[in-house]
């Protein structure tokens, strides 16, 4: 395009959580194993599934789907406990998936896509929260995590297959590196 058309083009930001995560965006979120990832980001997104205030930001309701690739016992017993400290008696609308989807396979992202079309149509209106628990175990096996082939294909399909067709914004936990805790792998 010829950049000089953006002169006109509006811009503007749609926050899930205000200041923090804006809609249709593929994020990491990572940390050493065992450092409860998974329970920050299940506090967040809880939130954002029935509109409430989540660390003093406000947040849009939204639909969850949460693939647990790694650990579903543990999911499901996480979110039975937060639903009871947060008084939830009724229904909300999150999903979890409790069999990996080996996103850097083709198929695999477009079945995805498929899934949360499907969730789309039952919550007319709500954005989409895609968290992906973890990455490691969302690659087929086989695929190795550190190669840039097998993120590259993982990246691509999500962004490209699952999150620019449904609208969704991928929240993916992942493992901070092996060498040095302070960036993803």
């Amino acid at each position: 395009i010829d950049v000089s058309m953006l002169d006109s083009k509006s811009f503007t930001k749609t926050w899930l959580i205000e200041d923090l995560i804006e809609e249709c965006r593929t994020i990491e979120f990572f940390g050493t194993w065992k450092s409860g990832k998974s329970l920050v980001v299940m506090d967040m997104v809880g939130h954002a599934s029935i509109g409430m205030t989540w660390a003093g930001q406000r947040t849009v309701k939204a639909v969850i789907v949460w693939i647990a690739s790694e650990a579903v016992d543990d999911i499901e017993r996480r979110i039975r406990a937060w639903r009871l400290r947060h008084k939830i008696t009724g229904p909300m609308p999150f999903y979890i998936r409790s069999v990996p989807v080996y996103i850097n396979k083709a198929e695999a992202a477009e079945q995805l896509r498929q899934e949360i079309k499907a969730i789309k149509s039952r919550h007319t209106g709500l954005p989409v929260f895609l968290v992906i628990d973890t990455v490691a175990m969302s690659l087929a096996p086989g695929t190795n995590e550190n190669s840039i082939e097998g993120m590259g294909a993982f990246v691509s399909n999500l962004i490209n297959l699952v999150v620019k067709p449904t609208g969704a914004t991928a929240i993916c936990i992942h493992h901070s590196g092996h060498g040095d805790d302070s960036r993803g792998r």
